[in-house]
This record gives C-alpha cells, sequence and structure tokens, in this order.
C-alpha cells in the first residue's frame, strides 16, 4: 500500500495571526519594512513553515484531511482476491504456524476502506451536462460530440457518461446492448469545443480477447456531465493494460469502495501497486473542524517556543495532549 497527497490543501488550516494569538506571543512583522514588491519577513515564513509542519503532522495522527486534498492510495490486490506476498507464506507456514494458532483474521471482501478521510463521496447534481450525440474510438482516444453548449467542458474536468446505446466491451459492435460499454464510464477531458470533446479511452479485456481497436456510433444518445469530487480507479489487468474501473461496479459510502450487489472485483496482474485510487478528502476547502484548528495550533505554538524534540518530560505531554484530541478521529476499522 502507498499513498500520496496529489494535490495539497490551497489554504493554510490556521494563520500566523491565530497561532499567535493562541500562543500569547508577538505575531513577526509579516512584510519588510518599506519594500516593493512586498518581500516576506524570515520570522513570519518560519512561523508559516511550522503551521504547514504541524498541519501535515496532525493530519497523519488522525488519519484525516484537515482541508480538501486529492489522495492517490495504491493496492496490491482487490480484496477477496489472492495476495501474491502469500505464496511464500504457504510454503513456509508449517515451520512457523503452529495449526491452532493459525489464523488469517477476517478480511474485508466487498469493500476498500480508504485511509484519509473524510472522503467526498463523487457527485453530479447539479454540474455542467451535455447530451450526446455520436460517439467513437480510435488509437485508445474516444471523440464524443454533444449537442451545442453554452458552457462547454473545460480541459481537465472528469465526465461520466450515462444512458449510453453502444455495445457493450465484449462485442461492441452489437447493438443495442444490455450493457453498454460507455455507460457509467468516467473519462478525463483532453480537447474541448462547445460541441466535441475527447478523453483517452482504452478499450477492456474479456476472456484474454481484445476488443476491436475501434468503433463508432454517428446516433448514440446519452449524457455527458462533470463529477465533482471525482473518485477514480485504475487497475492494470491480467493483461498488463491499465483500465478504468467501471462506475456501475461500485459506490462510495462510509469513507469506503463498496462493491456493487451483484458484481466482482476485476482481475489485475500481480505487479505491484497495480491499482491506483485517486480520491478527494475533507470537509471543506476553506475551514477545518474547530478540534483540528487547536490541535494545529498547538503543535505550531509548541514548535515556534520550544526549539527541542519531544522526547522527555515536560514536552512530552505535548504528545498525550494531541492523541487524546485526535483519538476521536481514528476509525476502529482497519484500512486494507
Amino acid at each position: 500500500m502507498y499513498q500520496k497527497i496529489v494535490t495539497p490543501r490551497a489554504n493554510p488550516v490556521v494563520t500566523p495571526e491565530q497561532v499567535a494569538a493562541f500562543g500569547r506571543f508577538e505575531c513577526p512583522q509579516q512584510y519588510v519594512s518599506v519594500s516593493s514588491p512586498l518581500v516576506t519577513t524570515a520570522e513570519y515564513s518560519l512561523l508559516e513553515t511550522m503551521i504547514d509542519a504541524a498541519t501535515d503532522q496532525v493530519e497523519t495522527m488522525a488519519a484525516t484531511a484537515c482541508l480538501a486534498e486529492q489522495v492517490l492510495l495504491t493496492l496490491d490486490f482487490f480484496p477477496n482476491t489472492q495476495d501474491p506476498r502469500n505464496f511464500l507464506q504457504y510454503e513456509l507456514t508449517y515451520a512457523f504456524a503452529i495449526t491452532p494458532w493459525w489464523w488469517w483474521g477476517f478480511p474485508t471482501k466487498d469493500s476498500i476502506e480508504l485511509v484519509r478521510r473524510p472522503v467526498q463521496v463523487p457527485s453530479t447534481a447539479g454540474n455542467n451536462s451535455g447530451n450526446i450525440t455520436a460517439v467513437s474510438v480510435a488509437n485508445n482516444v474516444l471523440t464524443c460530440t454533444v449537442e451545442t453548449m453554452s458552457t462547454p467542458f473545460t480541459v481537465g474536468s472528469w465526465v461520466l457518461l450515462q444512458g449510453t446505446q453502444e455495445g457493450n466491451n465484449a462485442d461492441p459492435q452489437a447493438t443495442p446492448s444490455t450493457t453498454p460499454f460507455l455507460n457509467g464510464a468516467q473519462v478525463q477531458i483532453l480537447t474541448a469545443s462547445a460541441t466535441q470533446f475527447t478523453a483517452a479511452f482504452t478499450f477492456g479485456t474479456v476472456s484474454q480477447v481484445f476488443t476491436p481497436s475501434s468503433y463508432s456510433n454517428n446516433s448514440d444518445t446519452g449524457t455527458a456531465t462533470v463529477i465533482t469530487n471525482p473518485l477514480v480507479i485504475t487497475y492494470y489487468d491480467q493483461n498488463g493494460i491499465l483500465q478504468t474501473w467501471n462506475t456501475t461496479n461500485y459506490f462510495v459510502q462510509f469513507d469506503k469502495v463498496c462493491l456493487a450487489v451483484g458484481n466482482w472485483w476485476p482481475l489485475t496482474d500481480r505487479r505491484q501497486d497495480c491499482i491506483q485510487i485517486s480520491y478527494w478528502a475533507g470537509n471543506s476547502a476553506t475551514i477545518a473542524p474547530s478540534r483540528l484548528q487547536m490541535a494545529v495550533m498547538y503543535l505550531a505554538n509548541h514548535m515556534w517556543n520550544v526549539r527541542d524534540i519531544v522526547a522527555v518530560e515536560p514536552t512530552s505531554e505535548i504528545w498525550g495532549t494531541l492523541c487524546l484530541m485526535l483519538s476521536a478521529y481514528r476509525s476502529w476499522r482497519i484500512p486494507r
């Protein structure tokens, strides 16, 4: 498992002025006197750095995003599938695991716990939407024609395709189909105009058989809608091809990716980090919960006043206070 902040918080959780008021010390002067353009003083910049460092530490301790940020989480295998790292353990298990004490625990089979929380649920409600009139796929690029839009789609936006009528990914050229291969697909826009957009799209593989490399439907229907807080699951399939998992297979709630009823986790190859989940976490982009603000001010104030490591009395009580303050954010559910 690997975790990375892809898009960091856009705003500070607390300001230097708030930390100074909290710690009852004089806030450093923000700008060098009589400077044009404005130049931040070294002390003010240092306090800002301490606030950022304190925020990062609080987020790590609480496994919580103080403000909205985009997170990348990778996995080596989907739930209820074979962990490739266990192969060696199968061969050596009798050397160290006596049968009465042999126990695999109770791994989650129908959901994936997302580590950084709270997870923002993807939504299309009230977002920019266009009616599809034609689609084509060639050289792994999807071209989608839509009715003239007063507000065109923007490059980089994630779009959800719904209600499409083209054939399924086992036989895309057979129409109509009960499982259209674009219905529920989410794609990221590469180019856009008032009547058309393009996006990267890889045809899937079914039973080791590659689907056709091109497809077109000049009388298609459906909608393309921008996604707020997109959660995107990509994985390398058993043939080593990077796929984007269709949203009809899962839903997001309770800080988890939950498998939809009647569906199953896709097959992947055996490489590490073969599954990548990109999602947004945090309650707001500008205002953090009060307890997290207090924890950041508490730690940043300590960093400002005590330039020593937190190891022995009386500084060790700092960690005790932070742990007590942030303990409610820790979930007893164990992420995979």
